[in-house]
Formats: C-alpha cells, sequence, structure tokens
C-alpha cells in the first residue's frame, strides 16, 4: 500500500480529517478498487460537512463495502502498524466501524467503551450518535457539541434524528447552524429545503433547493429538488395542505 498507507495513518490517529479525506481521494485515484481508501475517505466523511465526496460517490462506496469481503484487506494494512499506535481511540472507533456489519451490537458496546475512555473527544461521541437512533443518538451528539461547539456534522446527524423523532423546530435549529458552519452542504440544503417545503413557505424553500442544484447537479438530492422547484405553486400549496411533504 506505499506512501499513500503511510500517509493516512498517522492522519487518521490523530484525527486530521480533512487531511486523512484528501489522501484517502489520492490513493483511490490511483487504485480505484483497493477497498482500504474507500473505508478510510468514509470513516472521514462521517466527521466532515460538506461531505468529501459527492453524493453519488458516497452511495457507490457503501454498497461496494456492504457486499465486499474486504474486511481482511483493511485489516491487513492495520496490522502493518506497531501495536502501541493500532491501540489509539481512533483506530479502536476504526475498527469498531469494520466489525459493524457483523456484530453492530457488539461494535456499537465496543465503540461506546472508547468513548468513555476518552470522554474528551468529540468524534467519539459523534460516532455514538450515528451508530444509534432516536434519543441516545440526541444525547451522544449534543455531547459532541458540547465539547466542540463548531463541528457542523455533529449539527446535521442531530438535526436528522430529531426529524426521526418529528421534532421540527430543534431540526431547523440544527440545520441553519450546520449550513452556517458549512454553506455547502448539499445534505444540509437539502433538508432545509424539504423542511421549508414542509411549512409551506416556498421561497425559502426554492432557496435551499437551487442551492442544491447549483452544488451537486446530478446527485439524487438534486433530481428531487428540480422536481420541486420545477411544480407550479398551485401544485405546491395543494400538496402542502394535503400534508405531501410533512417530515418526522
Amino acid at each position: 500500500m506505499g506512501a499513500s498507507g503511510n500517509e493516512a495513518f498517522p492522519l487518521l490517529i490523530n484525527g486530521e480529517w480533512a487531511g486523512l479525506a484528501a489522501v484517502s481521494k489520492a490513493w483511490l485515484a490511483r487504485y480505484p478498487d483497493d477497498p482500504v481508501p474507500k473505508r478510510l475517505l468514509l470513516f472521514a466523511g462521517a466527521f466532515l460537512l460538506p461531505f468529501p465526496f459527492s453524493t453519488k460517490e458516497g452511495n457507490e462506496f457503501y454498497e461496494q463495502i456492504s457486499r465486499a469481503s474486504d474486511v481482511s484487506s483493511v485489516r491487513t494494512w492495520l496490522n502493518s502498524f506497531p501495536t502501541e499506535q493500532r491501540s489509539c481511540p481512533f483506530v479502536e472507533a476504526f475498527t469498531c466501524v469494520l466489525d459493524s456489519f457483523s456484530d453492530p451490537g457488539g461494535s456499537t458496546a465496543r465503540l461506546h467503551t472508547v468513548a468513555g475512555r476518552n470522554p474528551e473527544r468529540a468524534e467519539l461521541w459523534h460516532m455514538l450518535g450515528v451508530a444509534w437512533g432516536g434519543e441516545p443518538a440526541i444525547e451522544h451528539l449534543s455531547t459532541a457539541i458540547s465539547i466542540a461547539p463548531d463541528f457542523a456534522s455533529a449539527y446535521y446527524y442531530r438535526a436528522v434524528s430529531y426529524l426521526h423523532l418529528g421534532r421540527c423546530s430543534e431540526a431547523k435549529a440544527d440545520l441553519i447552524r450546520a449550513q452556517e458552519l458549512a454553506p455547502d452542504s448539499v445534505s444540509t440544503h437539502y433538508h432545509l429545503g424539504m423542511l421549508y417545503e414542509s411549512y409551506g413557505r416556498l421561497e425559502q424553500a426554492n432557496k435551499h433547493l437551487r442551492k442544491v442544484i447549483d452544488i451537486e447537479a446530478d446527485s439524487e438530492f438534486a433530481q428531487t429538488a428540480s422536481s420541486i422547484v420545477g411544480s407550479s405553486h398551485i401544485v405546491r400549496r395543494l400538496k402542502w395542505l394535503m400534508g405531501w411533504y410533512r417530515i418526522g
């Protein structure tokens, strides 16, 4: 795995997510079938907003790793480094993610242990929040935000958790904060646009949905946004009255 692998590992250890994403993308460009940079890029992307890959790329990566037996390749890469380095919190957390498909309950429990041993690391509580749903997710993501108040990704994922519980006003506040911190996040603009659409506030919905189209025109988000923005106000008002776009 050469220089790219050697360059990526210390970035993983130190939680330098933007750097890890950049190295992983360059690694993947040279070796598109290598599962290690895909895993590392997805891992780094969990902490970054906007994501360091397009919506289409992210979906493809998740589909590939969920069906491929590539964990052994990733473990071989990890095991090429000294044991004391592999025991750092973020490598342990990364290992939990590797185990999440085969043992979701056990890997989440181990991740909770890692976070408990390193309570000052916002990223670990963020990971727990993403792993859980409902109120536990909100609790863990709120812990991450209390440690790192400018953690854009934590606000975004907490907003998604609020939406799943039908707590739209709290979701809106978090989405607005996430958008302030990461103005070019497609997913944040999309959810804000859909939320305003559900309120019948079409002008504000259009602002965010058009931003989705501008940033990532070939994404599924943009296709939905284009369909909504291209509809007449009468049709959209009727759908709003019928609760067509209700969220939560």
